[in-house]
């Protein structure tokens, strides 16, 4: 629970949504695990804010969450600047390729290679559309997410994509994608997709493996 719990503050930290209540937890988290409830959550959001006292004790420790008010929270990584990386700032290459930066630097890669000109990348958790290519008087926009660490967390990653593609089509000459780790889950959720979504649309998905190569699929 306290990782599904940090995974939701770092997506809600990434979008801009800082500080966090504690009732934007909770929808994250029952959106993804609907079993779980405030019951449930609210001690173990207790037992890892650095500076609150009680909760559910756990091996992680108080060193995810820091209290900024009552009721609202910023990740404790965040908490000197509260408020996220600055856009178009490149971070050191992940570990993880399948991670959201792995994912957007086999994609930059992967568009020069097929002649896009000028790939323009949000990295780490900077604000705007994640990449962003040009090549003459194309364009494609294109927005991605990492593996996750749970089940549950790549369903939620994967209904978030789709309204952060949405909220991007604001250009009617341009091509639209989402960026997703190749894996078996992330496949069975596009393949279950009703196909006269993607085709109103227009949205297709590039998938990428652990060696960089990346796959489009309609």
């Amino acid at each position: 629970m306290w990782r599904l719990i940090e995974e939701c503050a770092e997506r809600l930290t990434g979008e801009g949504r800082t500080p966090f209540t504690r009732r934007d937890l909770i929808d994250c988290i029952t959106r993804a695990t609907p079993k779980a409830n405030a019951n449930s959550i609210n001690p173990i959001i207790q037992g890892i804010t650095d500076n609150l006292r009680g909760g559910a004790p756990g091996a992680v420790g108080k060193g995810i969450l820091h209290s900024v008010g009552r009721g609202q929270f910023v990740l404790l990584k965040d908490r000197s600047a509260g408020v996220t990386k600055a856009a178009h700032v490149e971070e050191a290459a992940p570990d993880d390729p399948l991670s959201e930066d792995g994912v957007k630097r086999s994609v930059k890669t992967w568009l020069e290679t097929q002649g896009w000109e000028r790939v323009v990348v949000v990295w780490g958790r900077g604000r705007g559309t994640d990449i962003d290519a040009h090549r003459n008087a194309q364009r494609w926009i294109i927005e991605a997410k990492g593996r996750g660490s749970l089940s549950a967390m790549r369903v939620n990653y994967f209904l978030a994509i789709l309204g952060e593609i949405l909220q991007r089509m604001s250009d009617p000459h341009a091509r639209y994608s989402i960026a997703l780790p190749d894996l078996p889950q992330f496949r069975n959720l596009w393949q279950r997709l009703p196909g006269l979504a993607k085709s109103r649309t227009g949205v297709s998905a590039l998938f990428v493996d652990s060696s960089g190569r990346v796959t489009e699929a309609r």
